[in-house]
């Protein structure tokens, strides 16, 4: 019985014994292809393709929005390596070409343009902040393609001007309203080498624009005033600011962007009349102010179209010199009702200002 016993662990312990060697030989053999990948692993990124770490970094550069910069880009595989396009972290950033091919061991130049003028700079302030952009390649080789490791360029950006506010906005409470002249002014900082600030152009179809220094120390005021004809809508526009350094040089120039609405002086509250849900045979009054919105006094106010609807003035005069218009509809059959009525609105000093008030009801069936 003994040596039975004996027999059957022997025979147990040759099989552990086998298994155990095919499991550290297929640990052995991963961890081999591990290493050998690993040990390639600078070859294979991005297939051979390869930056030198300086060609990544620039030193100070100016704020602008035509900063270029040069990529040496060398293949160091074995293998034709083709570049289809360059994907980039910002949209600030523009890589020429846009697709390329090397042979084993060549180089080639790609060129960078950066709008540096994307970078966040601290409101007012004129110190140096870092910026840095990632360029991905998507490559391919025999036949294979993949998304490359990107490179990161990297550097520092100085502004040569702040402008405070950063964006000039006509809105809410300096919106332009009608006929009314508005005028919104930045204040434009320069930097210690900056002797002047010109505009050397701007939306001339939307607003007039001028700058003044107002000080010793490099400020100056940016004046822009909107055109009278403007019509009414939302409105953008830039102003190309070009300054100059201390020895008269131009510097590169700076965009300053303006925007805003354009308001008709003459609204009607509530903008819409909404009848909301009504059956066959019912009545329906709603009540509707239309004004200035300078406060001035209307002339009149006349009805050009009202299709479905009675629009009547309220006999009561409103404390804010509008006038109180009473839109009247029957509902005379089941329908969706959407319409327009038109209005013609003129004022104190002879203007005369078409206004249109959408309405909107749902009448149904008993």
């Amino acid at each position: 019985m003994m040596k039975f016993r004996i027999s059957r662990c022997g025979f147990k312990d040759r099989v552990v014994e086998r298994l155990l060697l095919l499991s550290a030989v297929l640990l052995i053999a991963a961890f081999g292809a591990w290493f050998m990948k690993a040990r390639s692993l600078d070859r294979s990124i991005n297939l051979g393709l390869s930056i030198p770490s300086h060609a990544l970094t620039f030193d100070t550069a100016i704020a602008q929005s035509h900063f270029e910069w040069t990529l040496p880009i060398s293949n160091k595989g074995d293998e034709t390596v083709r570049v289809l396009e360059f994907e980039t972290s910002c949209g600030c950033t523009k890589v020429e070409p846009t697709s390329c091919e090397l042979q084993p061991g060549e180089t080639r130049s790609v060129n960078v343009t950066l709008d540096l003028t994307f970078v966040k700079i601290e409101q007012g302030s004129l110190a140096e902040v870092p910026f840095d952009v990632t360029i991905v390649p998507r490559i391919q080789v025999n036949q294979q393609e993949v998304r490359g490791v990107g490179w990161r360029l990297e550097g520092r950006v100085r502004p040569l001007i702040v402008t405070t506010p950063r964006v000039m906005t006509f809105g809410g409470s300096d919106a332009v309203i009608g006929s009314r002249e508005q005028e919104m002014v930045a204040t434009v900082r320069t930097a210690d080498d900056i002797s002047d600030v010109e505009i050397e152009s701007y939306s001339t179809e939307l607003f007039f624009a001028s700058i003044n220094p107002t000080s010793e120390n490099g400020e100056h005021e940016l004046r822009v005033k909107p055109i009278e004809s403007l019509p009414v809508g939302g409105f953008a526009g830039t102003i190309l600011l070009r300054p100059k350094f201390l020895d008269g040089i131009d510097a590169p120039a700076v965009s300053y962007f303006v925007q805003g609405d354009k308001l008709s002086e003459i609204e009607a509250v509530p903008p819409i009349v909404n009848f909301g849900r009504r059956h066959v045979g019912d009545h329906s009054s709603k009540r509707v102010l239309v004004r200035s919105r300078l406060g001035r006094a209307l002339l009149r106010v006349d009805v050009v179209s009202a299709d479905g609807l009675r629009v009547t003035p309220a006999p009561e005069p409103h404390r804010s010199h509008g006038q109180v218009l009473v839109f009247d509809q029957d509902c005379v059959a089941a329908q969706t009702f959407q319409s327009k009525v038109s209005l013609e609105v003129r004022t104190m000093d002879g203007e005369t200002v078409r206004v249109e008030v959408p309405v909107v009801s749902y009448v149904a069936e008993r």
